[in-house]
């Protein structure tokens, strides 16, 4: 009896074993030095590389390169950037081509293995130039890792490795991967590359980056890993989320807009980063801190997220995400979708309800009659600086273009019309009649250029419909719109 009951004993650990989810972090000096190479050379961008001036001070400083008029740093985002156009992205992907780059340095085990995976990853016309500007660059930073950069980032990078791996951070890994549903193909082990920053120019702010199973995380060498270990998890916590079954994904999305009404939209814009935030930034400092620190931590502005709907709208469901993981329910519980609008939109109300925030991501379609190339969007992407937008020019108002419009509807939808074609367009978009008597009466207004309506259903993105005479009057109708406290229904003449 005592050895059936010691063979099932076996049985349930190594059963909780292959159910545990892996997460961990790696110190690796070919990943910090692409990691570098990327942020120096503009592949990635300030927001997306908080070090980036800190990387470039230690290069010209350390380095003696100069990434301002280095010809092999410029060549390597000339090179990334061509690569990025030509590259196959499926929409699907988790992460996209020219990211890959990048991963590629992670698992090397040397400079000549990177190298190796950039032959295989880059095109034939590419692979050589990549090859050559790793061979040309890595040696500075390798001499600058060996006397300097590996010991100065241990103490703190073996810090955070450790950290993962006590209960309390495994436990809140349990937990997260059991609020997102516990998807299976997040079962594959994560690792979080960390990146250390020398501290030359910017002390203060850090950034994290996830791609798919991989992330990585910049941290300083004074850094606790109390400090970072959050983040870590808020990356880990976007992995998780990214590879929800796409109809369960959808099925959620719904819900939250249909939830939020007129802001459901924004509201489920935010709903990644919120959680990640309050799962990461709040669940785990606070486990991490002093009852009294975290209190301290958690009143600052900006503390969880620096940016300020991000942060409000994690601290507004930490609670509820608490109450949710202690009572064993998840994201897909259907209570999530009410909880979740009611807590962000009493704290966010009309922030989140302006232009900005709706065209965040849209999808413009420009008659060719305003512009035939990308000269017809120029006056929505000076207005709104977009991280996410889709356009297409093409004539007023055939099938092609009932097509698109049809395939666009689901996010926010720019349509801009020469007012020639106006008319045309009657048939396709079949607008109540209030709405076509209120667009016909702003565009007969004395000394207009066009009119500007701002459809809003609930539940529905906004839809936005630019007829104007000219692309002058169509940056004046951008303007227009960019100007509004409130995108809120209705009709106005451009002048």
């Amino acid at each position: 009896m005592l050895t059936r009951f010691a063979s099932l004993l076996v049985l349930v650990v190594a059963a909780q074993a292959a159910q545990a989810q892996t997460l961990r972090a790696e110190f690796s000096p070919l990943a910090n030095f692409a990691y570098q190479l990327d942020c120096v050379s503009g592949v990635r961008s300030q927001s997306q590389c908080a070090g980036a001036d800190d990387f470039r001070a230690l290069w010209k400083r350390e380095f003696g390169i100069d990434t301002a008029t280095s010809s092999a740093v410029k060549r390597w985002v000339e090179l990334r950037r061509e690569y990025a156009a030509m590259a196959p992205n499926n929409r699907d992907d988790r992460v996209d081509a020219s990211s890959r780059v990048l991963i590629a340095a992670f698992a090397a085990r040397d400079e000549a293995d990177y190298r190796s995976r950039l032959s295989l990853l880059l095109p034939d016309r590419l692979a050589p130039e990549g090859v050559d500007i790793v061979q040309t660059l890595f040696p500075a930073f390798e001499r600058w890792w060996q006397t300097e950069g590996s010991a100065r980032g241990k103490p703190a990078s073996d810090a955070m490795i450790a950290a993962l791996e006590t209960q309390a951070i495994k436990r809140h890994v349990t937990e997260l991967f059991e609020f997102y549903g516990a998807p299976k193909a997040a079962k594959a082990a994560h690792t979080a590359y960390l990146m250390y920053r020398p501290g030359l120019v910017d002390a203060k702010n850090t950034s994290g980056a996830n791609f798919g199973s991989t992330s990585v995380v910049e941290f300083f060498a004074e850094t606790e890993s109390r400090g970072q270990t959050p983040v870590i998890i808020h990356e880990y916590s976007h992995y998780v989320f990214g590879v929800i079954p796409k109809a369960k994904a959808l099925a959620l999305r719904n819900d939250v807009v249909r939830a939020g009404g007129e802001i459901g939209l924004p509201l489920w814009g935010l709903l990644d980063e919120s959680v990640a935030t309050a799962l990461g930034n709040g669940r785990v400092s606070r486990t991490l801190m002093s009852e009294q620190r975290y209190a301290e931590f958690a009143a600052k502005e900006r503390s969880f997220y620096n940016v300020t709907n991000v942060d409000l709208a994690a601290k507004a469901m930490l609670p509820h995400i608490d109450a949710f993981v202690s009572s064993g329910r998840n994201i897909f519980d259907p209570m999530f979708p009410e909880v979740f609008a009611k807590a962000v939109g009493d704290k966010l109300g009309d922030a989140l309800n302006t232009p900005e925030i709706f065209m965040n991501e849209y999808s413009l379609i420009v008659d060719s009659a305003l512009g035939s190339g990308p000269e017809g969007g120029a006056p929505w992407a000076t207005e709104f600086k977009t991280r996410s937008r889709s356009m297409s020019v093409l004539g007023c108002c055939n099938d092609k273009f009932s097509e698109i419009l049809k395939g666009a509807m689901n996010g926010t939808t720019v349509i801009a019309i020469a007012s020639a074609n106006g008319d045309k367009l009657a048939s396709v978009l079949r607008l109540s009649d209030d709405k076509q008597a209120s667009l016909d009466a702003a565009r007969r207004e004395p000394g207009v250029v066009g009119a500007l309506l701002v459809a809003r259903e609930a539940g529905s993105p906004p839809l936005i419909l630019a007829i104007v005479n000219d692309g002058v009057a169509l940056s004046r109708a951008a303007k227009l719109m960019a100007a509004m406290p409130t995108l809120k229904a209705g009709v106005v003449s451009v002048k």
